[in-house]
């Protein structure tokens, strides 16, 4: 029962560590993007900067819906764990899932955060603003 035991907690560590990597993977693209236009300006004309935008937010998303149940999994493995005997291997595994969820929660959450703060006060034009006479040729 306990060499049964061990394993399931293997599991739920090595799984946790799977969800931590992957959320901090799928964190990165969205954190460069952000710094890239942040250093060099806009990507492109609106058209392909809103698909940036959604590629980024759904990736970001993606990031935080891997991320917390990845810090989950690796606090009842680590719990699981201590309760069982302290495996060292099952310890290293979890804490390492452990670190990498919470680097990707806390990316996404900082691009998110800095989006907001940074985001620009203008308000867009209205439609009914009329055309300057000397916009037409």
């Amino acid at each position: 029962m306990d060499m049964q035991s061990d394993r399931k907690t293997e599991r739920l560590a090595k799984t946790s560590r799977i969800l931590g990597i992957l959320s901090f993977l799928l964190n990165l693209f969205p954190l460069g993007l952000f710094i890239w236009t942040r250093i060099s300006g806009p990507l492109g004309n609106d058209f392909s900067l809103l698909g940036w935008v959604f590629l980024s937010l759904f990736l970001m998303l993606g990031g935080l819906l891997v991320g917390i149940p990845g810090c989950i999994t690796a606090l009842l493995a680590l719990r699981k764990n201590r309760a069982e005997g302290d495996d060292p291997n099952i310890k290293k595994i979890a804490t390492t899932g452990l670190i990498f969820s919470l680097l990707g929660v806390v990316m996404a959450l900082i691009i998110i955060v800095s989006g907001w703060v940074f985001a620009s006060n203008n308000p867009p034009p209205e439609i009914s603003t009329p055309i300057p006479p000397t916009a037409i040729p």
